[in-house]
């Protein structure tokens, strides 16, 4: 009878356990899929970036980028909070849970599963790193040459030396003196 408990129990832990990792499974596909997302709005974003946006369209893909960032970090706590399930589950640390150091306690299936996934969002988020220094170096670009364009016009339209606001030539109060400076 003794034996019965313990195997039913062993069965309930490993049916527990095996739930921990499907649901982070799911979570890390979630996940996948919403970094998927972000890069192909980055994608467009960039194809787009040729044509001058209004405010609205501005306004709008800002709003959509915070929607996809939001429900990555949503899944981020998710992804912490069972995490810290199966720690506690393996009497490991919760403080310095990484994934990787609980993998080892999953199935082999289920270990496989994770590998994939974890790698498949470690090169969607190389691919979301790489897109946005593009766009950064294109924002640098066009911020230079705003300023160019920002001191090319203020001194075109700013007041020069010797020059009233009418275009006539001032008067020299020094008329007739040579003037001499060293250097």
């Amino acid at each position: 009878m003794f034996e019965q408990q313990v195997v039913v129990t062993e069965t309930i832990e490993t049916s527990m356990d095996d739930g921990l990792f499907t649901s982070l499974i799911d979570v890390l596909t979630k996940e996948l899929s919403i970094y998927t997302e972000l890069k192909e709005f980055l994608i467009q974003e960039i194809h787009k970036s040729t044509t001058l946006p209004s405010v609205n369209q501005i306004n709008e893909n800002n709003i959509l980028k915070e929607n996809i960032i939001l429900k990555s970090r949503i899944l981020e706590e998710v992804r912490i909070n069972i995490l810290r399930k199966i720690a506690r589950k393996f009497d490991v640390d919760e403080s310095t849970v990484k994934l990787m150091s609980l993998i080892n306690h999953a199935k082999e299936d289920k270990k496989k599963i994770i590998y994939k996934i974890h790698n498949d969002i470690l090169n969607m988020a190389k691919d979301v790193i790489i897109l946005n220094n593009e766009n950064k170096q294109k924002i640098d670009v066009y911020n230079n040459n705003i300023n160019v364009l920002l001191d090319l016009l203020s001194s075109v339209i700013g007041q020069s030396k010797g020059y009233h606001n009418d275009g006539k030539i001032d008067k020299i109060l020094n008329n007739g003196r040579l003037l001499h400076a060293k250097g």
